[in-house]
């Protein structure tokens, strides 16, 4: 005030004016900031300590809300260091908590490194088990990661791409930005800090003015006291869930003395199916599988289940356990599961052990497998141009010739020069040949290569039973062989039994 009273007197003398005494002046200051208030914060604080400061405030009536139906949720770092789960260094974690206003109780909370929607859904998750039903309205944080799609996105034909608010039947209220007088939960950080945070020798403060003595320069007392104990990430949980079950059990002012588990508890739920509530806290991805399988987080999942699509699936996962997926069709019926794949030795047969030996035939088997199932399926859907009706299409129609009679043939003469001593050694030369034996050839051409046998079975079951051809003797006794071993069994026997009842009951028909 000085100062801006020397700076008065160098302008009033400049323009030949009187000046004041200073005790005037501070009177008169004095007078003027009692009675004009708003004019003083908002020229010396600005416009937020005009709003928080002077202007009115709205009473909000808690007393008519019941238990659950408003919860509160924010995330605030924490004012200790904990050891990074990834680097083992100290750093500040975030810690994300849903809080019930009628009881003031903490219900859920989560700890990791930064805010993320990967929080917020556990630890909403956790409230609403705690609280034993669905709260109707979560009054939440304006941050990016309570406004992620996951929770929020509700304008989809796809309910199950809904977000996890609105798939929970919960309205959304979020708070003004810069406004913390509308989140109570901000109150219950401060009370935390002072009750809690300060007690713990990882305490840093959350700005220059908190900070600890040990923290500063040339404090060798404090830092020779100072313990080194960091807590962990899983250690810094186990401090807040102790605290908070010793805030539950203190007297509230805001309750009228109550603690907040008596009122907590006497507004609880009966509980919530938790089936149903790990499904709705499932992340939901589109994919297109390729090949039986497709990559998610890094990882290349597959399933028998994926052999043969090529259109996009849902797949719905949870980032706790990521040794199985679920996949949906895109109007939410199941398909099956899909698990990561391993990789296999590239030399087993060298170089492996029996373990990798086995994986390797698993793998050829389940190959086999798969593509036998389409061969069968294609065999199956084979039918001739007659019983398709292709042949009633106009261009495939054909015109009946008309008979017409043909003239016997006349017969030869006989060559002039044949002598009866050489028609009579034809003769005998044809008898003999008759007599002989004759190496009968089957009425089918074979490859003379197979890639395995199961192809050569195959080309023989086709010739055998769909054609109705005779088997060579040698072909014959190794498809008997062959439908005895177990690699038969194991790969296609019931299959190819199917498929020979389906041709006996055609052939049947047919001859009925």
């Amino acid at each position: 005030m000085s100062l801006a009273y020397r700076a008065m007197c160098a302008i009033l003398e400049r323009d030949g004016k009187p000046v004041p005494s200073e005790i005037s002046c501070r009177r008169f200051l004095r007078r003027y900031a009692a009675e004009h208030q708003d004019i003083v914060v908002l020229r010396r604080q600005g416009e937020k300590a005009l709003k928080d400061k002077v202007g009115p405030f709205i009473l909000r009536q808690d007393k008519i809300l019941k238990v659950g139906d408003v919860i509160f949720a924010d995330g605030h770092d924490l004012n200790f260091e904990v050891l990074h789960p990834e680097t083992g260094k100290p750093h500040r974690p975030t810690l994300v908590m849903w809080m019930d206003w009628r009881s003031r109780m903490p219900i859920g909370w989560e700890i990791m490194p930064t805010e993320s929607a990967v929080a917020i859904a556990s630890a909403l998750r956790m409230a609403i088990a705690n609280l034993g039903k669905y709260p109707r309205v979560p009054y939440i944080d304006n941050g990016k990661a309570f406004k992620a799609k996951y929770f929020t996105k509700s304008e989809s034909e796809l309910r199950e791409l809904d977000g996890l608010y609105a798939r929970l039947g919960m309205t959304v209220q979020f708070s003004r930005p810069y406004e913390a007088r509308t989140k109570i939960i901000e109150r219950f950080f401060r009370t935390f800090d002072e009750q809690c945070q300060r007690l713990l020798p990882s305490y840093c403060g959350n700005n220059i003015e908190h900070k600890p003595a040990w923290r500063r320069r040339n404090e060798a007392y404090h830092q020779a006291r100072k313990s080194d104990w960091i807590p962990t990430i899983r250690e810094a949980a186990e401090i807040v869930r102790l605290y908070v079950g010793w805030y539950a059990r203190q007297p509230h002012r805001g309750l009228g003395g109550q603690t907040p588990a008596e009122v907590f508890m006497a507004g609880r739920g009966a509980g919530v199916d938790t089936a149903e509530l790990d499904r709705h806290f499932l992340w939901t991805r589109k994919v297109r599988p390729s090949r039986c399988g497709f990559t998610l987080a890094g990882m290349r999942y597959e399933s028998d289940c994926l052999y043969g699509l090529n259109k996009d699936i849902l797949v719905k996962y949870s980032w706790a356990d990521l040794s199985q997926v679920h996949l949906f069709e895109l109007d939410n019926t199941p398909i099956g599961q899909a698990a990561p794949t391993e990789a296999i030795h590239p030399l087993a047969r060298h170089f492996g052990d029996e373990l990798d030996l086995l994986k390797v035939q698993e793998a050829n088997k389940r190959q086999r497998q798969l593509k036998q199932q389409t061969m069968n399926l294609a065999r199956e859907l084979d039918v001739s141009v007659q019983d398709s009706g292709l042949s009633e299409l106009p261009w495939m129609r054909r015109e009946k010739q008309s008979l017409r009679s043909v003239p016997k043939p006349k017969a030869k003469a006989e060559p002039a020069g044949l002598t009866p001593e050489r028609r009579a050694e034809l003769e005998a030369l044809g008898k003999a040949l008759q007599a002989a034996p004759t190496d009968i050839r089957p009425a089918y051409s074979a490859p003379e290569y197979f890639a395995s046998t199961i192809d050569r079975y195959d080309f023989l079951f086709d010739v055998s039973v769909k054609q109705g051809l005779a088997l060579a003797p040698d072909d014959a006794a190794w498809m008997a062989n062959f439908e005895a071993s177990d690699e038969f069994r194991d790969i296609a026997g019931d299959s190819y039994a199917k498929l020979r009842a389906i041709y006996q009951s055609r052939t049947e028909e047919a001859l009925s």
